[in-house]
């Protein structure tokens, strides 16, 4: 990853991670297979989720989306950049008799 592509994802104001470590941790899913991303973002709002989504296009990187339970067979890792929104999107934001709306990153088993 360039400085520029990583300035460009950082300027969005999204808490993103290029370090090693933490591009270590989400090289992995529950799959076999293992693929470091170049980095990995955590939007707080719809707003930033957009923001860092559109600049990480614009810098050329791919992007691939994470949430709690996303994938078990290899689907939530990539070598762009990972956009996790299982750190701060996990609020139940309007519930209706017996119908849940919620957060990207809101586990099933929690909201029952």
């Amino acid at each position: 990853m360039t400085s520029a592509q990583e300035r460009k994802i950082k300027q969005t104001g999204c808490d993103a991670r290029f370090d090693n470590l933490t591009r270590q941790l989400y090289a992995t899913d529950a799959s076999i297979y293992q693929i470091e991303p170049v980095g990995v973002a955590f939007p707080k709002s719809a707003q930033q989720a957009s923001l860092v989504i559109r600049a990480a296009g614009d810098a050329g990187l791919s992007v691939t989306p994470r949430g709690a339970g996303t994938s078990l067979v290899g689907n939530a890792i990539g070598e762009g950049l990972i956009v996790d929104f299982s750190r701060y999107n996990r609020q139940i934001t309007e519930l209706i008799l017996k119908n849940a709306v919620c957060a990207l990153a809101r586990v099933w088993c929690s909201i029952n």
